[in-house]
Formats: C-alpha cells, sequence, structure tokens
C-alpha cells in the first residue's frame, strides 16, 4: 500500500536477503558456494551470484507432486578442499527437507572413499529468506543445527530485559516473536508521541 498513512513494521524480504549477503561476504575466505533455488526464487540466485560470481547453481528438478535435486550431479559441486556454502532458496518444505537431509548425510563424510587421504566434506547451509518451509514439522531440527543453518532474522529473544521477565511472571513463559513485536510497536509508538505529538511527524 502507496497510502500517506501506511507504516510497514516488518522489514522487507529485499532488505533482508541484502544484510544476510552482507554478512556472507563479510565472512567469506574462499569457500565453494552452491545454489539451489527453485523456479519462484530467481531473484534470490541472481542476488547470490551477483555477490558471488564464481558460485556453482544446482539444478532443481520440478514435477507435479515432488521436487528435488540429483544427488550425483551435486555431489559434483562440492569440494573436499574448501568448506562448503549451501544456499537454499525455496518456499517448499519437501525441497528443504531433501536438502537438509542430503547435506546432513554428506557432513564430514569423504566425496570419493577411494582417496581416504582427502579431506572430510565440510557443509553449511544458508538462506536469505527463512520462509515458513523451513519450520515444518518434517524439517529436522538437528539436521540444519548440524549444518550451522545461517538465515536473515528481525526476531531476537530478549530474554534478559524488564519486558521478557515481566511477562514471563504473568503468563509463565517467555514472549513469543508476536507479543515481543507488539511491545516493540506500541512502546516505539509511545515514545514518538512524547517526543512530538504529531505521529506523522
Amino acid at each position: 500500500l502507496s497510502l500517506s498513512n501506511v507504516f510497514y513494521s516488518y522489514t522487507s524480504n529485499t532488505v533482508l536477503r541484502d544484510r544476510m549477503l552482507d554478512y556472507a561476504e563479510e565472512k567469506y575466505e574462499g569457500q565453494n558456494v552452491v545454489v539451489i533455488a527453485d523456479s519462484i526464487h530467481v531473484v534470490a540466485r541472481d542476488s547470490i551470484l551477483s555477490r558471488f560470481p564464481d558460485a556453482k547453481v544446482a539444478e532443481v528438478i520440478e514435477e507435479e507432486k515432488n521436487i528435488g535435486i540429483d544427488i550425483e550431479k551435486f555431489k559434483m559441486l562440492l569440494s573436499d578442499e574448501l568448506e562448503n556454502w549451501v544456499f537454499v532458496e525455496t518456499d517448499n518444505f519437501k525441497l528443504v527437507a531433501s536438502v537438509s537431509s542430503i547435506l546432513n548425510s554428506f557432513q564430514n563424510t569423504l566425496l570419493d572413499i577411494e582417496q581416504p587421504e582427502r579431506e572430510k566434506l565440510k557443509l553449511r547451509m544458508f538462506t536469505t529468506n527463512k520462509t515458513s518451509a523451513f519450520e515444518n514439522d518434517v524439517i529436522s531440527s538437528t539436521h540444519l543445527s548440524n549444518l550451522s543453518f545461517t538465515y536473515p532474522s528481525v526476531y531476537r529473544i530478549p530474554e534478559s530485559s524488564a519486558f521478557s521477565r515481566r511477562y514471563e511472571k504473568r503468563f509463565g513463559s517467555l514472549p513469543d516473536r508476536y507479543a515481543v513485536r507488539g511491545f516493540d510497536i506500541t512502546y516505539d509508538l509511545l515514545l514518538k508521541l512524547a517526543y512530538k505529538n504529531n505521529l506523522m511527524e
């Protein structure tokens, strides 16, 4: 909505993607970057490729009821000499489940078992937009943890804040992200009004 009295309280996906890629660029030390993106996430794929021109793109096989990657072709994109950074860009939980499971099975294994002197695979999983697909019940949180899954987020649990302590005392648990956002927005508006009694200004 492009109305003068509408303000967005949430960070746009574009800003989050840029911040994630800024972070990745800052930490980049020559890692092998691989992108797995479905047909809906071409913009995200291209954004990653613009920051990491040497990145490899894994083909996503999209059928009517199934979606996935060819494991053997994907394996050829990985490096046993460098840490592998795999960006997964999708809204499809089946693709997330499949890729995270494959990556987890590859983690710390030999790419070529006939050459045991080679380094074991090191993998890290990223996304520039953590959609609900990554929170589906079929996704193993252990797999994501093993892969040091990294994503942009506007939510941080404020465990030590006065609001969190009071919330926990009253309701018996720490506030969820909706309660935190509600508090933050309300508090922000009150501070703005206290500063200048004209919200639009």
